[in-house]
């Protein structure tokens, strides 16, 4: 299950709104060029691992935006600027404040004209079930209602997708659309008719077939082998019948299969050998790293038919070098399509699972920085971009730092002078849980020790080197793959191990800290991230104060839906007071946020105009909390680790949630349709 990432006070603290630093998003604020000195679209984007696209004209402008899922995060939306393939402007990190789960798609599944959604949800096995969220706007002012469970037409089942992407067509021409999915081990098309409503309202979709049109499509020689696809309807010739698209896991390419019967009765012309299956595009077939999602528009505004391929990176022979290639453009000139960019949304990328660090700072102040991945596409190490400060922004020094090494994967950087020779070393963690100690000799980097003071926390080391407790000396945090964090002390021996769960911290997962300025008290602060959440800590002069930014503020951290690995660092100025934020998102890549002026609170701190009011009774409770408010609102529930609990679409004045949770501390924050936000914290007692 993804989480959404929360910073939320873990035990009760006497902090005021001045003693909380917010923080803003800026995914564009400073200029990064990679290698060739072309600068990135979005190069604080997050990374784009597994984008899922689909194009809708959201604003009624005419022409169509993009709304992309990245992994199982929430929509990203991309407002179309110009008539440029790369006029695009990130607009918002949740479309219309849905959580789509795994997947989504959107279709007019009632008929009404508008565009409808369908999501996983976060329930079920594997890749979820099926909700609808029907659209009860427009498609120019989309406002979906809450999500409902899709079942089998008569019954009380839910509608299983298992291991495949679904899609939304209207294959029988009955105005409106129905269900299909790739059944991933059998290779056929799995169509459910779409039956509208039961008495209750509840979506209901009928099966027609498991394996529609008696066809099998396997690849690699029919073997047994199979999993994952997309399949996508679609009519590209014109000709008013929906032709199928085919990604499968297995498979580099996109297959096309035409549909060679009719409106009412289709069929699709499918070969039993494999290589006479039509590639995509056909003078040059794709060649991915496997499970292409297409998605056909009219990009380029010329008047034809464009093809956008999401590569979800499955089991195949080819690999790019760190899976970055992923989001690839084709466009039709004459009727033959031509490769014109593997990144439409070009932004720093390493693949997948992003981990920054300090390597250095520059002789103005501001940070050289690195940012690590899970494992190259290609061998079995880690790869590490370098990026180095410029007159202008930044820029990608060294796409393969430290490659040399042979470090191995899962890396975590590090840096502080360990040698007292006046420059900065690097300590760096890896999935072993030992650490490298990679000395630094007028600039060249040198593996000295890869098993750094006999060091091992177990598994995933992430070191964190500052002067914790102002005695002059540094002190060390390392963080595992167990979830909690070691502190060691330095001394005329070198690291003394202090305790094995430094604050007694247990988040579960892979923790990643670090140690910097997040306000302007001369006391070190932490940010500590995991796979599951990220939590702040306020030094003072007698210990650590955890530190609550709710939902909703200006942080903004909240709207991501999954972990975040963060490196405090100076980025964008040498005089700034307080450290910037580089979160490393388990899509690929990172996105900065700075320093803003205005403190939070887990009262309404916002600005009048973002303020909501709710009130939750009573408090402390036992099962049940009474909500009332004067407008709809989509309430959440998290706990104290910033893990959410629960999810509620509030349609009345008032209602009461059943709250089926252990006895502790507990924050319900509330959104509303215009944007106004409110947290709340109660506790819940012993029944």
């Amino acid at each position: 299950m993804a989480w959404r990432v929360f910073l939320l006070l873990l035990f009760p603290a006497s902090l005021t709104a001045q003693d909380l630093p917010a923080y803003v998003y800026t995914p564009s604020s400073l200029s990064v060029v990679d290698t060739t000195g072309t600068p990135y679209l979005f190069p604080f984007l997050g990374g784009l691992y597994q984008p899922k696209p689909q194009f809708l004209d959201t604003d009624g402008d005419g022409d169509l935006d993009l709304l992309l899922q990245r992994g199982t995060s929430d929509l990203l939306h991309f407002e179309r600027t110009g008539p440029s393939v790369s006029d695009w402007q990130l607009t918002t990190l949740r479309f219309a404040s849905v959580d789509p789960g795994f997947w989504f798609r959107l279709g007019d599944l009632d008929g009404d004209g508008d565009q409808d959604l369908v999501g996983s949800g976060r329930e079920g096995f594997a890749n979820g079930l099926v909700r609808v969220y029907d659209n009860i706007g427009s498609d120019s002012q989309p406002d979906f209602a809450q999500g409902r469970l899709a079942r089998v037409a008569g019954t009380d089942q839910p509608l299983q997708p298992a291991f495949s992407y679904p899609e939304l067509a209207d294959l029988d021409c009955d105005g409106i659309d129905d269900l299909f999915w790739a059944e991933p081990s059998q290779g056929g098309l799995t169509y459910y008719q779409n039956r509208g409503q039961d008495k209750d309202g509840r979506p209901q979709f009928e099966l027609v077939s498991e394996a529609f049109g008696d066809f099998v499509i396997f690849v690699q020689d029919k073997t047994e082998q199979h999993g994952f696809g997309s399949a996508r309807l679609f009519d590209s010739t014109g000709d008013g019948l929906l032709d199928l698209f085919w990604g499968d896991e297995f498979a580099a390419g996109l297959f096309e299969f035409t549909n060679i019967g009719s409106c009412t009765s289709p069929a699709f012309d499918v070969p039993e050998d494999e290589r006479a299956f039509v590639r995509l595009p056909e003078q040059d077939p794709i060649a991915t790293s496997g499970f292409n999602v297409p998605e056909w528009a009219d990009i380029d505004l010329d008047g034809d038919l464009d093809l956008l391929v999401g590569v979800q990176s499955g089991f195949t022979a080819v690999r790019t070098p760190d899976g970055t290639d992923n989001l690839q453009l084709f466009l039709n000139n004459e009727g033959r399509l031509r490769l014109e960019t593997s990144q439409l949304l070009p932004s720093i990328d390493v693949g997948e699972d992003a981990v920054p660090g300090v390597v250095g700072l520059a002789p103005d102040g501001r940070a050289t920085w690195a940012l690590a991945n899970r494992t190259r596409r290609q061998g079995d190490r880690s790869a590490i971009q370098l990026f180095h400060p410029t007159s202008a922004g930044y820029e990608l020094a060294d796409a393969d730092f430290l490659g040399e090494l042979n470090l191995g994967f899962d890396l975590a950087i590090a840096s502080a002078d360990l040698d007292a020779d006046g420059d900065r070393d690097l300590l760096i963690g890896e999935f072993e849980g030992t650490l490298n100690f990679v000395e630094n000799e007028n600039g060249t980097f040198r593996l000295r020790d890869p098993a750094f003071q006999q060091i091992d926390v177990g598994n995933g080391s992430a070191p964190a080197l500052g002067d914790l407790d102002g005695d002059g000396d540094l002190d060390l945090l390392v963080g595992s793959s167990r979830g909690t964090v070691q502190h060691f002390e330095q001394t005329s021996n070198g690291f003394a191990l202090r305790t094995e769960k430094f604050l007694d911290l247990d988040l579960g997962d892979r923790t990643v800290p670090s140690i910097g300025r997040l306000n302007e008290d001369q006391w070190p602060d932490l940010l500590i991230g995991s796979t599951d959440t990220l939590i702040a800590f306020l030094g003072t002069s007698t210990g650590w104060k955890p530190s609550p930014w709710p939902a909703g503020s200006p942080l903004g951290l909240d709207l991501l839906a999954s972990g975040v690995f963060p490196a405090l660092a100076p980025v964008r100025s040498e005089t700034q007071s307080r450290d910037d934020i580089l979160a490393g998102l388990p899509y690929g890549g990172v996105m900065l946020f700075e320093p803003s002026s205005r403190a939070v609170s887990t009262d309404p701190a916002l600005p009048e105009a973002q303020r909501l009011f709710f009130a939750a009774y009573p408090n402390p409770t036992g099962r049940e909390l009474h909500v009332e408010t004067s407008t709809q609102l989509r309430l959440t529930l998290y706990d104290v680790l910033g893990r959410r609990v629960d999810q509620w679409l509030m349609e009345r004045f008032r209602i009461e949630l059943q709250l089926n949770v252990p006895p502790g501390l507990y924050f319900l924050h509330g959104e509303a349709k215009d944007g106004k936000q409110q947290t709340i914290s109660f506790v819940v007692g012993s029944s």
